[in-house]
């Protein structure tokens, strides 16, 4: 029957009752929702205690930092790192590098990280550095890129390059979550000087 119409038969009704039970049940009663949390380019804001106060006041199973999360240092990056760890608000805290994390932690392969990361995030199982890599957490498949289009800092590659064609290729296609620190192409990804 077309929109507006007054009467209904029987079949539509037992179509909209078939609906509403497939409205309740994804979420029954024993599960609960997960909720997550992403943050991006804070740039040491953790050291400025109304940007810490307000993190804290947010809960959440898990915090996703998709880079930036310092200026350029290497005590910037352990400090951060601290931080993350120090955050009981939330059950999971995972992260990648920004392009400005990337003048410590990149150190020009695409799976170079992965030493780094060994020698300083290796404090907490629920603090997550991801580098090209995939994690399942709570039943979600999250995926960790760093790398952008070359801009300032590290973990940068050239547009259109067999490098970044590569990069991409890496994500599996059971991603459920995608965290990379650069735009999607195309998508607010030029820079007020207009390069993209």
């Amino acid at each position: 029957m077309a929109h507006g119409g007054s009467a209904s038969s029987l079949k539509d009704r037992s179509v909209s009752s078939n609906y509403a039970d497939l409205r309740k049940s994804p979420m029954d009663e024993k599960k609960k929702p997960i909720k997550i949390v992403c943050i991006s380019d804070t740039h040491n804001g953790h050291k400025v205690q109304q940007f810490a106060d307000k993190i804290q006041k947010l809960d959440g199973d898990i915090l996703i930092h998709a880079g930036d999360f310092s200026e350029d240092g290497k005590e910037e990056i352990m400090d951060a790192f601290d931080w993350l760890c120090s955050l009981n608000n939330f059950t999971f805290k995972i992260f990648i590098s920004g392009n400005m994390d990337g003048f410590v932690l990149d150190d020009g392969s695409p799976n170079g990280g992965y030493r780094k990361r060994e020698e300083l995030f290796k404090n907490d199982n629920n603090v997550i550095y991801l580098e090209n890599e995939c994690r399942t957490i709570l039943g979600i498949n999250i995926y960790g890129c760093p790398y952008t289009p070359k801009f300032v800092g590290g973990f940068a590659y050239n547009r259109g390059s067999t490098e970044a064609k590569q990069l991409w290729k890496m994500i599996p296609n059971d991603c459920d979550i995608l965290i990379s620190h650069g735009p999607p192409a195309d998508i607010l990804d030029a820079t007020s000087r207009g390069m993209i």
